[in-house]
């Protein structure tokens, strides 16, 4: 099998390969399934190099994951295909388990139920070595793995557990590796808003509104980080500018009060991001190109 064996470097011949072959993702995995099951009974093909070929599939199938989340249909894997992704991944590559849920809406919106049960048996197998239970595993997935916590509370959300994602929120020790996440996958913090006829714009999740009541800091970081180098905003749409992100405060619904007035969470994050990339322009205006408006 192509781009076998224990090294990266051999796991990185995989993507070309494939590509080469002209065929998409479910086509790749449809034809590595049927292989696999053709050499299944043959003696010389035992359990360790057979392991070691799903090596470079995951590898490649991890890089073909979705970033933009966007709802449309035709932006994402179907719900069969997930479903099989979620099946290969649960048991050769659970470390990527994540990466999977935060990818793809099609599993988070779909597949809920058992993408739920698939993370929880992960969150409980990382804390067995513990005396934790059951709940004080999911709830304390923070001295691990912050993609593990996101994905997390993104289930929650989609679960409409909102205090129960509101809780793994709040369990999570390191921000800054919170925002090395959510810089990650920033999509899942803006959605479209249209503000006229046939004019969309910039708004928050409701993901990016519970961060800001939780840790408004990891989300102004992040804000302001995507200002100053838009380059890394490739999940959007649209280029991040100061004005259309101080936009999306105004133009979200849930962002404010029941006096109609910016809530306090908001509030707070605009005025740290506002803080933050005045902080930063002298020292970055000449080194990138930075969107005002």
């Amino acid at each position: 099998m192509c781009c076998s064996g224990d090294e990266e470097v051999n796991w990185k011949l995989a993507k070309p390969f494939y590509d080469m072959s002209g065929l998409n993702a479910d086509q790749v995995v449809d034809r590595f399934l049927r292989i696999e099951d053709a050499t299944e009974e043959i003696p010389m093909f035992d359990e360790e190099p057979k392991e070691r070929n799903y090596k470079g599939l995951m590898f490649y199938l991890k890089g073909e994951l979705p970033r933009n989340n966007k709802s449309e249909e035709e932006k994402d894997i179907n719900v069969e295909f997930a479903s099989r992704l979620l099946d290969l991944f649960e048991k050769h590559d659970p470390g990527s388990i994540s990466a999977l849920i935060l990818s793809s809406i099609t599993l988070r919106q779909h597949c809920i139920d058992r993408v739920l049960q698939v993370m929880k048996k992960r969150l409980l197998v990382k804390g067995a070595s513990s005396s934790m239970s059951s709940q004080e595993s999911l709830n304390s997935c923070a001295g691990g793995d912050p993609f593990d916590a996101l994905a997390l509370v993104l289930l929650c959300l989609q679960k409409g557990s909102v205090d129960q994602a509101r809780t793994v929120l709040s369990s999570l020790v390191d921000p800054v590796e919170l925002v090395k996440a959510l810089q990650e996958y920033h999509g899942l913090l803006f959605t479209l808003v249209e503000v006229k006829l046939k004019e969309v714009a910039l708004g928050f999740t409701e993901l990016a509104l519970l961060i800001a009541e939780i840790l408004p800091e990891s989300l102004a970081s992040v804000l302001t980080n995507i200002t100053l180098n838009p380059s890394l905003a490739h999940q959007l749409p649209c280029v991040p500018s100061l004005i259309g992100l101080t936009r999306a405060f105004l133009i979200t619904p849930s962002a404010f009060s029941s006096t109609g007035g910016p809530s306090s969470n908001a509030t707070r994050v605009l005025r740290i991001y506002l803080e933050s990339f005045l902080a930063k322009v002298p020292s970055n205006y000449a080194q990138v190109s930075i969107y005002f408006y």
